[in-house]
C-alpha cells in the first residue's frame, strides 16, 4: 500500500520508513512462527559451527562463491523475512481523525477502520526507550557454553575476571 484514503478525506501515505503513524501488528496465534524462526537460526548457527558429512566436500565452485557472498547476517535476515512477511499486518493511524486502519489479511491489501471514542491521537508513535533496554550480546569466551547470552546493564559485554 502506498496510499490509503481515510473516510474523513485525509490521504494516508506509506512511502518511507519510520513513519510515526504506522505500526506492525501480529496475531497472538502467530507467535509460534517466531519461535520457528529462532529455531531455524539456531540450526543455521549450529551448522556453521559443526559442518556435517551430509554437506558436499569439496564444495562446488559455484556453491563456494555463493557461500562466500552470503554473510551470516544476510542469512539470518533472509530467515526472519521469510517468517515475518506472511504474518505481519500493517496498521495506520489517520493523522486527521485518529481512525486506525488495520490490514485484514497479511496477504491482501484490504483494511478495516476503527474510530477512537476519545481525543487521544498518536497512539502508534514510538515512545523511545531503545536506550533503556539493555543490549543482548554473545559472550566472546565460550567458557560457560557456546552462544551463551550475557545481558549487561549498559549494553556491553560484562568483563569476567
Amino acid at each position: 500500500m502506498s496510499k490509503l484514503g481515510c473516510t474523513c478525506g485525509h490521504t494516508i501515505r506509506d512511502n518511507t520508513d519510520s513513519i510515526p503513524y504506522k505500526a506492525l501488528c501480529y496475531s497472538d496465534e502467530d507467535t509460534p512462527v517466531y519461535f520457528e524462526a529462532i529455531e531455524t537460526i539456531a540450526d543455521l548457527l549450529q551448522a556453521r559451527e559443526n559442518p556435517t558429512a551430509e554437506q558436499s566436500f569439496p564444495p562446488q565452485p559455484e556453491q563456494q562463491k555463493r557461500k562466500e557472498r552470503m554473510s551470516l547476517g544476510h542469512e539470518i535476515t533472509r530467515i526472519l523475512v521469510y517468517y515475518h512477511v506472511g504474518h505481519r499486518r500493517d496498521v495506520f493511524e489517520c493523522e486527521n481523525c485518529g481512525r486506525l486502519w488495520l490490514q485484514v489479511n497479511p496477504r491482501e491489501n484490504t483494511y478495516v477502520s476503527y474510530l477512537p471514542e476519545g481525543q487521544t491521537r498518536g497512539v502508534l508513535r514510538s515512545h523511545g526507550g531503545r536506550e533503556e533496554i539493555p543490549k543482548i550480546a554473545v559472550k566472546k569466551d565460550h567458557q560457560t557454553s557456546p552462544g551463551m547470552l550475557d545481558v549487561s546493564e549498559r549494553g556491553r559485554l560484562r568483563e569476567e575476571s
